[in-house]
């Protein structure tokens, strides 16, 4: 059974992919080419510990073709997300998300390639759609690196790869996570 917190992450992330689809441009990326807002993941990360005074735990962040959602793990447990305008350069206000669980990380634990990680899933997959990339905790001491495709045909993969892009595993899912 999903937890309260993993429903309202599912909400969370869908209504993000929602909005960039419904965003009004097109699904190429931005100016550097890149179809996720992966170099601006820093940059939301930075705002986030720039309003918070200091290094903070993640249960996630992601990057999405127009915003990078960072959701915080309080000292209490609480998730709290932020979403960063990567096009308007602006953090958005936190929203309360209530008890999380799973393991944190810190960002100094994310370790990728924002030019290559991308890349073999695109060429293996060149007729689907990226999504997100997520970098959530694999444990209290490794990160995780997941890329969510959207088939044409409206069939949703999450792609599990490392932080060059080579794949170390894929899975199916519905649209309800």
């Amino acid at each position: 059974m999903r937890s309260a917190f993993g429903r309202l992450l599912t909400l969370v992330l869908l209504l993000t992919v929602v909005a960039a689809a419904c965003g009004g441009g097109d699904d190429s990326g931005d100016a550097a080419g890149q179809p996720l807002r992966l170099e601006d993941m820093p940059t939301a990360v930075a705002a986030v510990e720039s309003a918070l005074g200091g290094a903070q735990r993640y249960y996630e962040v992601n990057a999405t073709p127009t915003l990078v959602n960072v959701f915080v793990a309080g000292a209490d447990g609480a998730a709290t997300a932020y979403v960063y305008d990567a096009v308007a350069d602006s953090l958005g206000e936190p929203t309360a998300l209530g008890p999380g669980t799973g393991n944190t990380f810190t960002w100094s634990q994310a370790d990728f390639d924002a030019d290559q990680v991308l890349r073999p899933t695109l060429e293996q997959l060149p007729e689907a759609l990226p999504r997100t990339f997520a970098v959530t905790a694999a444990s209290d001491t490794a990160v995780q690196y997941v890329i969510t495709m959207e088939s044409k045909q409206g069939g949703i993969l999450d792609v599990q790869v490392d932080g060059d892009g080579a794949v170390l595993g894929v899975s199916a899912r519905t649209d309800d996570g």
